[in-house]
């Protein structure tokens, strides 16, 4: 039995998933508002949070993640299909994706996140997931044969600003042929991405149960994909990045990421 890689403020909770006729045992922190109050109160005595609480919303079970993971649930896919779970927080659309056959990259920019969801992969029997460290603000410029071909995410969109950098981050990590899926709970701000996403991808828009929407619809969830609208070049016309840090994000991406434990 897996044991917690770490330890959280308020202990841990086990969760059993039903989606689609599966059952997924889910470790996620007991009450994930405490580790919100530590980082407010590292920020009130000036102090630095720890890289858990630095960003505290990887430690909830997102609305949007269970209808992603259902989607991924009832889809066909190639296997084994390399398949990333960008800012995959606790993990569960990546777990879907593993039942499929697919073969899963875990990312987040919180190194706990990706030790956790790596966690939950060995909990339900998938041994074969690995993990990277991955910051949509300096996305790695990769070859197309290191890109991949699916990519997974939901509830990453809640934050505006960082939407022009996810989707720079998706036009170098998504392979040319390749498709994203990004599940949103409706949130005001989606018809922002919405009108930016237009202008870089191929987009459409579908709803719980696969039907084409037309615009994005507020409190009720969509699933927005993503397609390159026109061939990749190896070139990134909006600015290249280092090679320094393209070295960086491959050395990062490995089967097991070394936790900091959290501050008791």
């Amino acid at each position: 039995m897996e044991t917690p890689p770490f330890e959280v403020p308020g202990g841990w909770v086990i969760r059993d998933i039903q989606l689609s006729g599966q059952s997924f045992s889910l470790l996620l922190p007991a009450d994930p508002d405490r580790l919100l109050e530590a980082q407010e109160a590292c920020t009130q005595q000036g102090l630095s949070p720890d890289t858990a609480s630095q960003d505290p919303y990887w430690a909830s079970l997102w609305s949007s993640a269970a209808p992603t993971a259902n989607l991924v649930l009832r889809s066909s896919w190639s296997a084994p299909t390399r398949a990333l779970e960008l800012g995959c927080g606790l993990g569960l659309v990546g777990l879907a994706a593993l039942a499929k056959g697919l073969q899963v990259t875990f990312s987040d920019f919180i190194p706990e996140a990706i030790d956790l969801a790596l966690n939950n992969s060995r909990r339900n029997g998938f041994t074969s997931a690995t993990g990277c460290l991955l910051d949509c603000l300096n996305p790695p410029q990769l070859t197309e044969d290191e890109k991949f071909p699916l990519i997974f995410g939901s509830d990453i969109l809640y934050n505006r600003v960082n939407h022009q950098p996810i989707l720079v981050a998706l036009e170098r990590l998504l392979a040319a042929e390749g498709v994203c899926w990004i599940g949103d709970p409706g949130r005001y701000n989606s018809h922002e991405f919405f009108e930016s996403a237009k202008t870089r991808f191929q987009l459409e828009l579908r709803g719980e149960d696969e039907q084409r929407l037309d615009k994005p619809q507020s409190g009720q969830f969509q699933l927005f994909v993503l397609r390159h609208s026109s061939p990749v070049s190896s070139d990134d016309e909006r600015g290249e990045i280092s090679l320094r840090a393209k070295e960086d994000w491959l050395e990062r991406k490995v089967t097991k990421i070394p936790t900091i434990p959290a501050t008791k």
